[in-house]
């Protein structure tokens, strides 16, 4: 069997088409195809279509971009000081074409353990990976992903619920669990991991041409008898029963998991009134910031509680976010307003008050590996989700690729092209949807791509080049130039989350509890 690179790339090559099929030579600008274009051809040199010659022109923009293949300017890489570049294009899918019809939000609210039946479905792209699940597309909780379906089964699934007012659809975390031959069984045996799945809402899909006419991603899938969705993570869920019916479609009986979220802390209510008149004399009114004012709290009230005051800190959302937003702005620049008010950041982050969606943010914008994530995402509690990302979050280090464990770059080389944070969910033609993680500069790599190009690109206005591991030859992502000169910055990079894996340092004595020690380095500020 081929390795799934491989299969990633057949499907690519078999998916190809020429260029001819695509009349309008903006839209092109606004697709990415990640094949190798055959752009040399005489044919297309004496071609006298209009088109052609506005592309040809375009092609030449784009031979001014050097394909250069060494990292010599990593170490003098800076981070953009000004991003030109509407970060709304790629998070909105804009590549996708504009055959999309809005579907209506679901009004059916479910309860925690609720217990439902909904069609299960296997996303296309984890067919590539049938035997590595490590590499299998996981849709996180408020995330929005494209989907490629080109299943006539799938389909007709899909557009029944459509037709029924109810567009939502559930996909298990592990697609084994369909594989396997565990269908009208109770599942009870079975491992957590492999019964944890996900409710999505489909938002949006794509519809067909009535011209017949292939003018952009849309209209080409569409052409082929595919079906494009842009869906959004909704509630997990446990599998407790499969049933298959006739035509193949799986219907899982499941439960609806809870969010909690501990709002208990004694840290944060209010004492009893002579405490509280000590600490407001002692240690001030107007000192300001959730993290001293907590920390100072916790110092003095610690022989008053049950437990170690770290123990209380660590399940406290608000503080474990603060925590956060700290590391945040620390590592990538993040700028951050009043931490009592919603984040406005260079990211367009917005509702990061809310514990439950920025949560569902970290796990979205950082490429912790599917085992990772799983274990994550069997947490029914926020507070220990943030506890546990937190941790993580503080140890990262750099960023290697996972075959051979070179490194590309470190973590802070990250930042944003999209308004929705610093990796986004994006689809191929070949029905391939790849979690990319976006880096100003990046080293130990090669460009493997002939020429750059613009075709069905994710960042309108950037043209891409296939970019490999400069150790064992493994495809880790691409690079972006700019393919207009008012575009900022000049190039970018995008590494594939199932090439990459995150460099932790190891614990050491001084490293036995982090949340410990950010708290006696803010007393230390405080006082």
């Amino acid at each position: 069997m081929s390795s799934p690179n491989e299969e990633d790339s057949n499907q690519q090559n078999e998916d190809h088409v020429d260029d001819d099929n695509f009349h309008d030579a903006e839209d092109n600008e606004y697709n990415m195809y990640f094949v190798e274009d055959d752009d040399n051809d005489d044919d297309d040199e004496d071609d006298d279509n209009d088109d052609y010659d506005y592309e040809d022109e375009e092609d030449n923009e784009v031979d001014q971009i050097e394909a250069e293949d060494s990292d010599d300017d990593y170490e003098t890489a800076q981070i953009p000081a000004v991003i030109t570049y509407n970060t709304e294009l790629a998070s909105n899918h804009d590549y996708l074409g504009q055959n999309f019809q809005e579907i209506s939000s679901s009004k059916l609210l479910y309860e925690i353990n609720d217990i439902i039946q909904i069609p299960l479905l296997v996303q296309p792209s984890d067919t590539f990976y049938e035997n590595d699940s490590d590499n299998s597309v996981q849709l996180i909780p408020g995330q929005v992903m494209p989907i490629y379906f080109y299943n006539p089964i799938q389909i007709q699934v899909i557009r029944r619920r459509l037709n029924e007012n109810n567009p939502t659809i559930g996909f298990p975390y592990n697609p084994k669990i369909i594989r396997q031959n565990r269908l009208e069984t109770n599942l009870s045996e079975l491992s957590e991991d492999l019964k944890l799945g996900i409710l999505a809402e489909v938002i949006s899909a794509s519809y067909h041409n009535e011209n017949n006419e292939i003018t952009d991603f849309s209209s080409l899938i569409e052409s082929a008898g595919g079906l494009i969705l842009k869906v959004k993570g909704r509630e997990r869920f446990q599998i407790l029963k499969l049933n298959k019916d006739i035509t193949g479609t799986v219907t899982g009986t499941v439960k609806i998991l809870p969010e909690y979220v501990l709002d208990q802390n004694p840290l944060s209510r209010k004492c009893h009134k002579n405490l509280n008149h000590i600490y407001d004399c002692y240690f001030h009114k107007n000192s300001s910031g959730l993290l001293k004012s907590t920390n100072i709290k916790a110092e003095y009230f610690n022989t008053f509680l049950n437990q170690p005051a770290w123990i209380y800190r660590n399940s406290d959302c608000n503080y474990l976010m603060h925590l956060i937003k700290k590391e945040l702005n620390e590592t990538f620049k993040i700028n951050f307003e009043d931490p009592e008010s919603k984040i406005k950041s260079e990211t367009y982050l917005t509702e990061s008050n809310n514990s439950k969606i920025f949560c569902s943010w970290l796990l979205t914008n950082f490429p912790f590996d599917n085992s990772m994530r799983i274990t994550i995402l069997k947490m029914n509690c926020i507070n220990q989700r943030l506890s546990f990302m937190y941790s993580l979050l503080t140890k990262f280090t750099n960023i290697n690729c996972r075959l051979c464990n070179e490194q590309f770059c470190t973590k802070s080389d990250v930042f944003s092209m999209s308004k929705h944070g610093f990796m986004g969910a994006y689809l191929n033609p070949g029905g391939v949807v790849h979690e990319t993680l976006t880096v100003y500069k990046l080293k130990n790599f090669h460009i493997i791509s002939p020429r750059p190009s613009t075709q069905h690109s994710w960042f309108p206005g950037y043209a891409w080049q296939i970019i490999t591991c400069g150790q064992c030859n493994n495809h880790i992502g691409w690079k972006f130039t700019n393919a207009k000169p008012d575009l900022k910055p000049e190039k970018f990079f995008g590494l594939t989350r199932k090439a990459i894996r995150y460099a932790y340092r190891e614990n050491d004595e001084n490293d036995k509890n982090v949340i410990m020690d950010e708290q006696r380095t803010s007393t230390e500020v405080a006082s």
